[in-house]
């Protein structure tokens, strides 16, 4: 307590605190709406639903972060950056509709795409054919998903924190939590209805994310003599991105997506109730990071390094307290935990340890892939990111087939550390501090 107060006193930056704590309730609601869907997924649908359900969201993660060509990293580091020098509406009006030009008829021909060979996947990729109704079903959700992600990522920029997070974290698990719950009681028990209700999810919050965006930026009025950003500058800010947000993608999925074709769907459900409760730890650095973002855009960009240290300081002390308590309850009761899930999902018991390990690491780093990306080094993250994929997917190809779930959990671990800690140490090169908590500026 005492450590915690003195930390507290020294926050100067109290818009972080007041922010990351609203961001952090929401995120709550999102949180227990997500662990209660995933618990009724597992105990009344079993382990198979559960994992056909997770293969079916890794698929549109990894295509949808395609669909969105990195416009939605781009909207908040530009949307943050035009609102804090000019305030220029027609700006930011500018950045969104270039955006919408490029990304809904890509995203319309991605899903085009991706309904014609889903059944091809299924059979060659996953060999499970019975999968191909779901991929298809997946295919017709992409753009909505993928405008959900952008217009988040704008209000994150506009600082409408609440909003962002509402979008971003919350709706999705609550509208699905509803909707599960309803075609539980009047349809009969299928495999299909968590997926579905999941479709019909993404489609409502979608029309809502758009509505809050109209409400902060007007689309009429945009004046025909305002050229803005150009298409060169945007692509050349966006591509690297795009990559950057793939990798992440990628190293947060992978192991399903791998897992999906050497084991069956029910250890890929047992594992991702695993690696959703070590997911737990992480919880404070994304509602710390939704208001961190604009301001290292905006720190940077008026070049004042100086609070651009100290917010990334007090955010990782703030990390390191709150993720502390949770990593010892997930060690200590793990097995309790996970057989509140069912009995089946206690054979994750060794996967879980270590998943939450990675993400500890990932909490006391602070956020280090968010700095670069707000200070202009995406080509640098996407470079960390790419050699991480690489030694994360040869270990998942050559541990998953020998020791399954505790060998992907491994692999996605020392990815996430390794990660997080060459971010570190190219910040310290390159800045000059440490993200660590409690470690200070060397002289």
């Amino acid at each position: 307590m005492i450590l915690l107060r003195k930390i507290l006193n020294k926050l100067k930056e109290k818009e972080l605190l007041k922010w990351s704590s609203v961001s952090l309730l929401v995120r709550v609601g999102g949180i227990a709406s997500g662990y209660l869907l995933t618990l009724i997924i597992a105990r009344y649908y079993g382990p198979f639903a559960m994992g056909i359900y997770t293969l079916s969201l890794t698929a549109l993660n990894l295509i949808s972060v395609i669909g969105n060509l990195g416009f939605d990293t781009t909207a908040v580091r530009l949307v943050s950056e035009y609102s804090s020098k000019t305030n220029s509406t027609a700006a930011i009006r500018n950045v969104y509709l270039k955006s919408l030009i490029v990304v809904v008829p890509f995203c319309i021909a991605l899903s085009v795409l991706f309904f014609s060979i889903s059944s091809y996947i299924a059979e060659t990729v996953f060999h499970k054919g019975g999968f191909a109704p779901y991929l298809k079903l997946i295919a017709l959700c992409i753009l909505p998903f993928t405008l959900i992600a952008i217009h988040a990522e704008g209000l994150r920029g506009l600082k409408k924190i609440f909003h962002y997070s509402l979008l971003h974290d919350t709706l999705l698990p609550f509208v699905c939590l509803i909707v599960i719950s309803i075609g539980g009681i009047f349809f009969k028990k299928s495999d299909f209805i968590p997926v579905i209700a999941y479709v019909v999810s993404i489609f409502a919050v979608s029309i809502y994310g758009l509505i809050l965006w109209f409400k902060y930026v007007k689309i009429r009025g945009t004046s025909k003599r305002y050229k803005g950003i150009t298409w060169r500058e945007l692509f050349s800010m966006s591509i690297p991105m795009f990559f950057t947000s793939f990798f992440i993608l990628t190293l947060n999925w992978v192991d399903k997506l791998i897992l999906g074709i050497y084991v069956s769907e029910s250890e890929v459900g047992i594992y991702n109730v695993a690696f959703k409760l070590s997911a737990v730890t992480s919880l404070f650095l994304l509602s710390i990071n939704s208001i961190s973002a604009p301001k290292f855009a905006q720190y940077y960009a008026n070049g004042d390094m100086k609070r651009l240290e100290l917010t990334a300081k007090q955010a990782v002390k703030l990390l390191f307290i709150s993720s502390t308590p949770i990593l010892a309850i997930l060690f200590i009761f793990s097995d309790p935990i996970l057989g509140i899930f069912g009995t089946p999902f206690k054979d994750g018991h060794y996967a879980l340890l270590m998943l939450t390990f990675g993400q500890f690491v990932n909490s006391i780093c602070g956020s280090v892939g968010l700095i670069l990306l707000m200070t202009g080094k995406e080509k640098t993250l996407r470079n960390i990111l790419f050699f991480c994929v690489i030694v994360s997917i040869l270990l998942h190809v050559v541990l998953i087939p020998h020791f399954g779930i505790n060998g992907a959990a491994f692999s996605t671990a020392v990815g996430f550390i390794l990660a997080n800690l060459l971010a570190v140490f190219y910040i310290k090169q390159h800045y000059g501090f440490y993200t660590f908590a409690f470690l200070k500026r060397s002289t």
